[in-house]
């Protein structure tokens, strides 16, 4: 794993850019329903809680080496 540490930074971007792409995809500004069909409320409600847990669970991973150098 010590081999990879360089590439640290690259990766930490590739995921915040991963990251980015995925709240534009669910927050960006839809067309309102018809009422014809019906709206995927419960589906985006899933995408925006996945969204959150994964974005959580990246910062908690970047921040931990760090964390734990220090002591904390």
């Amino acid at each position: 794993m010590k081999a990879l540490v360089p590439y640290r930074p690259v990766f930490i971007a590739l995921t915040f850019l991963l990251l980015a792409g995925g709240f534009f995809s669910v927050y960006r500004r839809k067309e309102a329903c018809s009422t014809d069909s019906a709206c995927p409320t419960s589906a985006m409600k899933a995408l925006k809680i996945a969204l959150w847990l994964a974005t959580v669970t990246a910062l908690i991973l970047i921040l931990l080496p760090d964390l734990l150098a220090v002591g904390i």
